[in-house]
């Protein structure tokens, strides 16, 4: 089959859609470094826990650290989702890569599934009490030190 100029051109014009979005993606995707300036000195810090409701382990849970030094809303806020046996390690921009050092207002949601629903479809009622959903009612603060490993030990009750 032989190609024609006019081809050539519907075929330029079909594509060029195709290579810009493919060179969008791949310039928004960067590295997957954590952004300088970010973190402290770009230190993130291992933190790992565990999250207990009424001394029982709550998995799947979802366990957000929220930056009480924030100047603006473009801070990371770190986060994990609880194991089976109630552990987490925190996630700030990699999987399970820690958190920067500072204060923290701690929030923990527990979803029931959605009924008809698989555990890690849709989601369903929220088994913690309310409170434990917002910052400023939680009660749960914690400081990340740079130079510690002490697990952090969230005990929830109703």
């Amino acid at each position: 089959m032989r190609m024609t100029l006019r081809s050539r051109t519907w075929a330029a014009g079909r594509l060029w859609p195709v290579v810009l979005c493919g060179l969008l993606l791949a310039a928004m995707s960067g590295c997957g470094q954590a952004p300088a300036g970010d973190a402290p000195d770009g230190k993130l810090v291992s933190v790992k826990g565990q999250a207990l409701f009424l001394d029982k382990p709550i998995p799947k849970a979802t366990v957000t650290f929220h930056p009480l030094a924030v100047a603006d809303n473009k801070a990371k806020t770190p986060f994990a989702v609880v194991k089976e046996d109630g552990t987490f390690l925190l996630t700030t921009y990699r999987p399970e890569d820690g958190a920067p050092a500072g204060e923290y207002s701690v929030t923990v949601s527990w979803f029931k599934p959605a009924k008809g629903t698989s555990a890690d479809d849709g989601i369903g009622e929220e088994l913690l009490p309310a409170k434990y959903q917002r910052p400023e009612s939680s009660g749960l603060k914690v400081t990340v030190k740079a130079d510690s490993s002490e697990a952090v030990v969230l005990k929830l009750t109703r």
